[in-house]
């Protein structure tokens, strides 16, 4: 209980380290798993996923549509001068 990831830390990392504990930094930011042979995994939460890539992914469409928009109108405004 308290922890953002309690589910996706698992009891053993690859090499059969046991799990040592979990680091929350800047919660709800960045959380790691730690194990006993010193190797951390890091996990994000969906919420600061979708707060993050929304707006990021948003801002290529605009930008892409923006461009296309500038290039379709550039050769009518050259066209009338």
């Amino acid at each position: 209980m308290g922890r953002p990831f309690p589910e996706v830390c698992e009891d053993r990392n690859a090499s059969g380290a046991e799990l040592a504990g979990i680091e929350q930094e800047q919660w709800p930011l960045r959380s790691a798993c730690v194990y006993s042979d010193g190797t951390a995994v890091e996990h994000v939460s969906m919420a600061v996923n979708v707060l993050v890539c929304v707006p990021a992914g948003l801002a290529v469409v605009l930008a892409c549509v923006g461009t296309v928009l500038h290039r379709r109108a550039r050769p009518h405004s050259e066209a009338v001068s």
